[in-house]
């Protein structure tokens, strides 16, 4: 059961009571966190209690019983108009939500937001152009693949949230575990905000249930990926128009790799094997495992189980939906989360075929893959950690965000779980916001325990041991440039399969070493031991 933290909520209301505009004082000293802390190196601890305990959450009754009609007088807070640039695929009735949304805004922190989304074809680029030319932005989805949370912190471009979170989100902020909390913090400062979710990384192929049955396969016999070249061969000579696997973007190594490797600069390709007691920094790619799982994409797509084109795929989406995709990539929260998801947004089930016999990973790139933050441009700090703050606590909101308006994009079972609409499934897109399971409705087809599997399944990872590490690349940003772009030449070609391997692997290797990596290596080792030695 989530407990009620009353004390947070007298706190919350009392704060938000007296509330005025921002103090010139406070303008002037989070100038001074930005020019004296953001550009440094390894990542310490967050100044946060030793406090793993999750519950400390509002119930729904406390978010749904409070007065609904606030207007400033009530809240002690100015009308303001607030920018959100968020993360959320293009839909028809994607506006109709976003006003619902304003609508509650309004009456419980007298504010509005301008909603200006992108998605995974455009993110970076528009938010990067709105990051540089200082454009109103007071909420901004971040990760650690798309609008890049780190490389974003090194330009200056967000704020520090450390006492936001203490004086307006306190709730939040002491139900997101500790090392979550360490993830995203950069010489003692915290830049985003995670949410409370599943944060482990078990990468897993999940495959169309219906037609691997229909070809009458003995899913037993399965253990990894590295079993199922039988399998694709039965569903291809029954279906020989289907694609056995979404490779597209180079997913089949990337995700193999990823339950091995703790990545420590996402196109340097420089990690570590989070079993190694060493921590001893490697390019994966280059490893022999890597080799491995490039070597396998080739023989995969030479048997014809990828798109002959999957080098050029962008969006397999619609492929997926209509079946003639059977499996893709997927991070699992649980035994049965992918089935579950795709049941609920595709109507049919799926197996699940982890990519290696390795337990699930906690890694600070698994807690960083949709994360908010606020911008140095932002007009009022403070209001929006106040709307991060009441998304996290409230169910209306995080229902809304995530499904879309009752009884036009979906509807309660009778236990409070939810069923999408005709018009949910194709006429709303997640609009991603500060997600709190604890407090957010699941879809039917997902188990009454959900939370509690997902907690379980935290539980049983393996923490990298670089937790709260990020990489100085101040002195190396031109040898990163370098190998990135032997890594644009080459990744995505190879990853898919679509070049002879004997070829083409020794020219990249070789070109990765004539760009540095070596270097590249040497320097990040030196940073991953000195921030060991800080946790001994």
């Amino acid at each position: 059961m989530i407990q009620k933290n009353t004390e947070n909520k007298r706190r919350k209301v009392d704060l938000i009571m007296k509330r005025g505009t921002i103090k010139n004082w406070m303008a002037a000293l989070l100038c001074v966190f930005l020019i004296t802390g953001i550009l440094s190196g390894c990542r310490n601890s967050a100044e946060k209690p030793s406090n793993d305990d999750s519950t400390a959450l509002l119930t729904t009754e406390e978010t749904e019983g409070t007065d609904s009609n606030n207007d400033s007088e009530e809240t002690g807070l100015d009308y303001v108009e607030l920018v959100w640039h968020g993360s959320q695929m293009v839909s028809k009735d994607n506006e109709k939500v976003q006003e619902k949304i304003n609508e509650y805004l309004r009456e419980k922190l007298n504010c509005t937001f301008k909603f200006v989304t992108g998605d995974d074809s455009n993110i970076d680029q528009k938010f990067s152009v709105i990051l540089a030319s200082g454009e109103q932005s007071d909420i901004m989805w971040t990760s650690n693949h798309r609008n890049d949370t780190f490389a974003n912190i090194s330009k200056g471009a967000f704020l520090p949230l450390n006492d936001l979170l203490k004086q307006y989100a306190p709730t939040m902020y002491e139900a997101i575990p500790e090392y979550v909390w360490n993830s995203v913090t950069v010489n003692g400062s915290i830049y985003a905000v995670p949410g409370y979710l599943p944060y482990t990384m078990q990468p897993t192929l999940l495959l169309n249930k219906d037609i691997v049955d229909s070809v009458g396969y003995d899913m037993s016999q399965v253990d990894t990926i590295m079993d199922l070249e039988p399998l694709f061969d039965k569903i291809l000579e029954k279906y020989p128009d289907k694609i056995c696997v979404d490779a597209s973007q180079g997913w089949l190594v990337s995700y193999a790799t990823a339950g091995v490797f703790d990545r420590i600069e996402k196109y340097s390709t420089v990690g570590i094997n989070v079993d190694d007691p060493n921590a001893k920094v490697t390019t994966q790619y280059l490893s022999e495992f890597g080799q491995e799982i490039f070597k396998l994409a080739e023989r995969w797509y030479e048997a014809g189980y990828f798109d002959p084109n999957v080098n050029a795929v962008q969006d397999s989406s619609g492929d997926r939906k209509n079946q003639k995709v059977v499996g893709w990539f997927q991070h699992i929260a649980y035994d049965g989360y992918g089935s579950d998801l795709v049941k609920g947004n595709m109507g049919f089930e799926m197996y699940e075929v982890p990519c290696t016999n390795e337990p699930p990973l906690v890694a600070t790139t698994t807690v960083c893959g949709s994360m908010h933050a606020i911008p140095i441009s932002s007009k009022n700090p403070e209001r929006a950690m106040m709307v991060m703050e009441l998304i996290f606590t409230d169910k209306y909101l995080q229902d809304l965000f995530a499904y879309g308006i009752e009884g036009e994009h979906f509807n309660y079972t009778d236990d409070g779980k939810v069923v999408k609409t005709e018009s949910g499934m194709n006429g709303y897109k997640e609009l991603a916001a500060v997600k709190n399971i604890k407090v957010q409705s699941v879809l039917d087809n997902y188990p009454d325990n959900y939370v509690e599997l997902v907690e379980a399944y935290n539980d049983s990872a393996r923490p990298s041991p670089l937790i709260g590490f990020t990489y100085d690349s101040a002195d190396t940003s031109p040898l990163l440039a370098s190998v990135k772009s032997v890594w644009d030449e080459y990744f995505v070609t190879l990853a898919c399969g679509m070049v002879d391997y004997d070829t083409v692997y020794p020219q990249f290797a070789a070109k990765m070493e004539q760009a540095g990596i070596d270097e590249l290596i040497a320097d990040v080792q030196r940073q991953v031991d000195e921030f060991l030695k800080t946790k001994r």
